[in-house]
């Protein structure tokens, strides 16, 4: 079985706030390093929310499908330059999946 991996993934601002930047669908996967950052000039927060109730858009989404991921040396980062403010949810994640 091959397993999905990337070695770096270093993305800067992508003009495109109402979505994620990257959609993992490689089961049993990794990263290595990802760097991320986000658009800088979403208009409001009612604009830039990936659900309701759900602050901003996760930089890097793995794909409910996915049993097993790993990343290392993650991060993803804003500045704001609209005067608006806004929120993000804080960053989420679980230990290994067990199947």
């Amino acid at each position: 079985m091959v397993r999905p991996s990337a070695y770096p993934i270093a993305l800067t601002s992508s003009p495109h706030y109402q979505q994620y930047n990257v959609i993992w669908n490689g089961n049993g996967g990794k990263v290595v390093f990802f760097q991320n950052e986000l658009a800088y000039d979403p208009p409001s927060q009612a604009a830039w929310m990936e659900a309701p109730g759900v602050n901003g858009w996760a930089a890097l989404k793995v794909s409910d499908r996915v049993k097993t991921f790993n990343g290392y040396g993650m991060g993803g980062y804003s500045f704001f330059n609209s005067g608006v403010d806004l929120r993000r949810e804080r960053v989420r994640g679980e230990g290994p999946r067990q199947s």
